[in-house]
C-alpha cells in the first residue's frame, strides 16, 4: 500500500472520533447567496455550530475551486491555482461545517457539469455561490460535537478534527437520526479498513457511510464488468463522494465503498474501492451512520458487486 512521508510527527491516535445522534434539516437553498452562508444558516436553525451537508441538484454560480497538486516547501501535497466557472449544474456535493479560530468554516467538495457539458469536480472556495436553480441541501447537525479546523502539524495543512462538546442544539424527535460516528482519519490509513474499525469499536452491525470528504493517495478501483481499472495516480486525489454499506457477517465486519474523486489533472474518476489499497493522503472527514435493515436474508456482501442487493438496502440518501 502506498504511503506519503509527511513532514511532521504522526498524529495519535490515527482515527479520532466522537459518537453523536445527529438532527437533520432538508431545504432548498436561496439563490444569489453564497453556498457557505446558506449551509450555516440552516445549521444555525438547529442551534448548532458543527455539521455535515449533502448537496443535490440545482446549480452553483459562480464556482471558485481548485484541484489537488503536488506539494512544495516540504509538504507532500498542496492545491492547484484557483480556477473558476461562471456557473455549473450541480450533480452532488458534500460539506463539513465547523469553526476555525472561532469563525464559521466550510470544507466542501462537489462535482458538476460545466457550461460546455464537461464533468468537473474540486474543492470549493468560499466565494462559490448558489445559482438561479438552487440545490437541495440535507444538513445533519451534530449535537455534542465541535468540528474545529486547525493547521495539522503532521501535514502542515488545515484539517477538521471532531471534539466532544456540551452544545446539544435544538433536538426534535421527528428529525433525530441513528447513532453516527464523526471521525477524522489520519494519513496513510486505508479508508475501508478505517470504516470497518469504527463499526467494530462502536458495535455497529449495519451502517452506511454518508457525506464526508477528504483525500486519498491516488485510488485503486475494483474491476468492473471483467475489465481491470488502471490505478489513479497520486500523490493526492480529492474525494467528492464516498458511500457504501457496512455489515457484520458471521466472522467479521466487511464493507464495500463507492467513490468519486478528482485527480491532479482535474479528471474525474469513479468506482468501487479495493479494500486495503486506498490510504488517506492528508485527512478524511468521515461520517459513519448506524442503520437498521428492514429485511436481512444474507450474511455476507456479494463478491461480484459493489453494492448490496435491493433487499438489504437500508436508510440511505
Amino acid at each position: 500500500m502506498l504511503t506519503l512521508d509527511h513532514p511532521g510527527p504522526p498524529t495519535q491516535p490515527r482515527i479520532l472520533s466522537v459518537v453523536t445522534t445527529p438532527v437533520s434539516a432538508m431545504q432548498h437553498l436561496v439563490c444569489n447567496t453564497t453556498l457557505a452562508d446558506e449551509l450555516f444558516r440552516i445549521l444555525a436553525d438547529l442551534e448548532l455550530t458543527s455539521g455535515m451537508a449533502e448537496l443535490i441538484g440545482g446549480s452553483l454560480a459562480p464556482i471558485s475551486y481548485c484541484v489537488p497538486a503536488r506539494g512544495e516547501d516540504g509538504r507532500e501535497v498542496s492545491y492547484s491555482e484557483k480556477r473558476s466557472e461562471t456557473h455549473g449544474q450541480l450533480i452532488f456535493g458534500a460539506a463539513t461545517l465547523g469553526l476555525r479560530d472561532g469563525k464559521q468554516w466550510m470544507h466542501s467538495h462537489c462535482v458538476w457539469l460545466t457550461p460546455e457539458g464537461r464533468l468537473q469536480a474540486g474543492h470549493l472556495w468560499p466565494e462559490t455561490g448558489v445559482g438561479s436553480l438552487p440545490p437541495v441541501a440535507v444538513v445533519q447537525g451534530l449535537p455534542g460535537v465541535d468540528l474545529e479546523s486547525t493547521d495539522d502539524p503532521e501535514t502542515r495543512l488545515p484539517v477538521f478534527t471532531p471534539h466532544p462538546s456540551a452544545n446539544t442544539g435544538r433536538r426534535s424527535p421527528a428529525t433525530g437520526l441513528n447513532r453516527t460516528v464523526v471521525a477524522r482519519v489520519c494519513p496513510n490509513e486505508d479508508i475501508t479498513l478505517a470504516v470497518e474499525k469504527i463499526c467494530a469499536e462502536n458495535g455497529f452491525d449495519h451502517a452506511v457511510v454518508r457525506g464526508g470528504i477528504g483525500s486519498l493517495i491516488g485510488a485503486t478501483f475494483m474491476p468492473y464488468n471483467g475489465i481491470t481499472r488502471e490505478p489513479v495516480a497520486g500523490p493526492c486525489t480529492e474525494v467528492v463522494t464516498l458511500v457504501g454499506h457496512v455489515m457484520r457477517t458471521a466472522d467479521d465486519i466487511r464493507s464495500q465503498l463507492m467513490c468519486t474523486l478528482v485527480d491532479t489533472q482535474g479528471v474525474v474518476h469513479a468506482g468501487g474501492l479495493v479494500r486495503g489499497e486506498n490510504p488517506v493522503a492528508v485527512t478524511y472527514e468521515l461520517f459513519v451512520q448506524e442503520i437498521t435493515l428492514t429485511v436481512s436474508q444474507h450474511t455476507d456482501l456479494p463478491t461480484d458487486s459493489p453494492t448490496l442487493p435491493a433487499t438489504q438496502q437500508g436508510e440511505h440518501s
